[in-house]
């Protein structure tokens, strides 16, 4: 049943013009949820279509305009208390929601507020679904790029980008000197603490665009990423993301992501523990 489900979403919103789907996340009924949904899996399948609703109507004409984090985090709160009244809700803007049954949305209206508020098309709205306190689902839309990225379902995930799905998979590589690093310690470390990493920073020859970096990754594009203290609704959508995508996240402790704080992501184990090892006095 959830591989038809995909199927449907792939089609019905490939067929549909945006316009149409403004309102499909207000009109979208609970039965899909309830009364046809029997499994964990099929609820999540069932999710995953209201995600990409809510990519539809955030990119929609008008939107972007008079967009603000607050009120769009209210925005998604009072769309998602509607539908799903037992679910969760964690959020940048406002207080936690505890869950009655597990699920928790998290959700950060706006990453890269400094590049929103400059023009720069690289912000984005990050939404992901836990379950028990694991995340589950993830989606990253970039309405300024239109495109956004998706987990789907049998573990895999997705660029889609005019209408088109594209399944993400991580370029692998084990050389340091030969991976693509992107990270940003600007801010955030001091000169003294970057100075130990000295060998970590001359290999940092790209830029880190916020969670676009994260979505290059899962494209092939980079190698490793490197971001410091994020916020759980930060990370929470890239988890599913990048592991689906054969890649590997953790935090600069080499622990679970879930709980937030400096985040490392790579294309490979190998890579991955190189990085963590010269991450060691900082971290």
């Amino acid at each position: 049943m959830s591989i038809n489900l995909f199927k449907l979403s792939r089609s019905f919103f490939a067929e549909k013009p945006v316009d149409i789907i403004v309102g499909i996340f207000l009109l979208m009924d609970s039965p899909i949820k309830g009364k046809f949904v029997a499994s964990p899996e099929e609820i999540l399948i069932a999710d995953t279509l209201i995600l990409t609703s809510l990519i539809k109507l955030l990119i929609s004409p008008g939107v972007e305009k008079n967009i603000t984090p607050t009120f769009l985090e209210y925005f998604l709160r009072k769309e998602i208390s509607k539908k799903f009244p037992q679910d969760g809700i964690i959020g940048e803007e406002f207080k936690k929601r505890k869950t009655k049954n597990g699920f928790s949305w998290v959700i950060d209206p706006i990453d890269g507020t400094r590049s929103f508020i400059i023009g720069s098309p690289t912000w984005s709205n990050l939404i992901s679904i836990s379950y028990n306190n694991e995340p589950i689902l993830g989606l990253v839309n970039f309405p300024t790029l239109k495109k956004y990225y998706i987990t789907g379902t049998n573990n895999n995930s997705y660029l889609v980008e005019n209408n088109k799905f594209k399944k993400l998979k991580v370029i692998k590589s084990n050389s340091l000197n030969n991976s693509k690093i992107a990270g940003n310690f600007f801010g955030w470390l001091t000169l003294d603490e970057q100075k130990k990493i000295s060998k970590l920073t001359k290999l940092m020859r790209y830029p880190c665009s916020d969670a676009l970096s994260y979505c290059q990754l899962c494209e092939g594009k980079l190698n490793v990423v490197l971001q410091c203290y994020n916020k759980i609704w930060d990370i929470h959508p890239m988890i599913t993301l990048i592991k689906n995508a054969g890649g590997h996240i953790t935090t600069w402790k080499g622990k679970d992501p879930k709980v937030g704080g400096s985040i490392i992501a790579s294309s490979s184990k190998e890579l991955h523990n190189k990085i963590l090892k010269m991450l060691k006095p900082v971290a």
